[in-house]
């Protein structure tokens, strides 16, 4: 693991048993990672996901905070973690199903873009399901760290993110 890794897992294994979905995803997506390194930045790939769950993990802070928020927690950190496990690498949602919750496990589907569906689809589905929120950090993550990217490629992002988040899609 590298030091983000290493820093967020740290801070996991505090609270242990609070968190056991989290440490496995984080597991999980570190393997599934490993060796991978970001378009455009060359960093380590796994950093991606852990920035993620970050926000997840310190939104209950900033946000006003809900019941679900804090019940779902170690959930909504796990699913940060895996979220492009599924979709970039040869690591199957099967593969994993015995470790999970049917909550998560319904998130990593939701998340993982499906064969032959667009993206502008795979937005849509993702609006009518309690993941929205891990995929508009997941764009917002990816329009901050994308400094080489195509003027096309900035323009997509930041309008999936921004109507997701304005509810405008």
């Amino acid at each position: 693991m590298n030091k983000k890794t290493t820093d967020f897992y740290e801070e996991l294994k505090k609270k242990e048993q609070k968190f056991k979905y989290s440490l496995k995803a984080l597991s999980i997506a570190d393997i599934s990672h490993r060796g991978q390194k970001r378009k455009f930045i060359n960093e380590d790939y796994i950093n991606h996901p852990v920035r993620v769950a970050w926000k997840i993990f310190i939104q209950p802070m900033y946000a006003l905070p809900t019941a679900e928020m804090f019940d779902r927690l170690d959930e909504n950190i796990a699913i940060a973690l895996c979220h492009d496990v599924f979709e970039d690498t040869k690591t199957k949602i099967e593969d994993v199903k015995e470790f999970f919750t049917s909550y998560i496990i319904e998130g990593f589907e939701a998340l993982t873009r499906r064969e032959h569906e667009n993206y502008y689809d795979f937005i849509m589905r993702i609006k009518q399901t309690p993941y929205r929120e891990i995929k508009i950090f997941d764009l917002e993550d990816n329009m901050f760290n994308l400094k080489e990217c195509s003027l096309k490629d900035k323009y997509r992002l930041a309008h999936y993110a921004l109507a997701a988040r304005a509810d405008m899609i």
